[in-house]
């Protein structure tokens, strides 16, 4: 059951309706803004998935795995989200386009407000300002304006 639910979640976010440009994020656009995440684990590891939109500054669909610096809180987090349990990320204000990013001033640290639920949608902030650090990007691309023109999946 809990693969099931975590798979559901994670393709809720991956799921592509054909709007996804096949090139990586142009780094050297600003897409300065609060960029909410969904927090999920596999129950080893924590990821994040920015929650995009299909116009800037928040067009960009990008999952990383990712660790809080509070050890405690990462080992807790790992356990209750990969249970299918529901938790955002309101992160500090940065550059999107820099997050994970290969440039020379990437982001690979960021602060962030934890919330059970969407912190947008009435959801309980549980922790405040805690720090997560990028380990890995597993996934990046840049989202179209354009309409679709067929659905694609993944």
């Amino acid at each position: 059951m809990r693969k099931h639910t975590l798979f559901l979640l994670f393709s809720m976010f991956w799921l592509n309706i054909g709007n996804a440009e096949t090139t990586n994020v142009d780094e050297n656009q600003s897409r300065h803004g609060i960029h909410g995440m969904l927090l999920f684990s596999d129950g080893e590891q924590l990821y994040a998935s920015h929650l995009p939109m299909f116009h800037k500054p928040h067009d960009v669909q990008i999952v990383m795995a990712v660790n809080f610096a509070d050890q405690a809180l990462n080992s807790q987090l790992v356990s209750q989200l990969a249970t299918g349990n529901y938790w955002t990320l309101e992160p500090e204000r940065f550059d999107l386009s820099k997050l994970g990013a290969s440039l020379p001033d990437a982001i690979h640290s960021f602060t962030a407000d934890v919330y059970a639920n969407h912190f947008e949608r009435g959801g309980t902030k549980a922790y405040e300002g805690k720090q997560l650090v990028v380990t890995k990007t597993v996934f990046r691309q840049t989202l179209s304006e354009q309409p679709a023109t067929k659905a694609v999946f993944f």
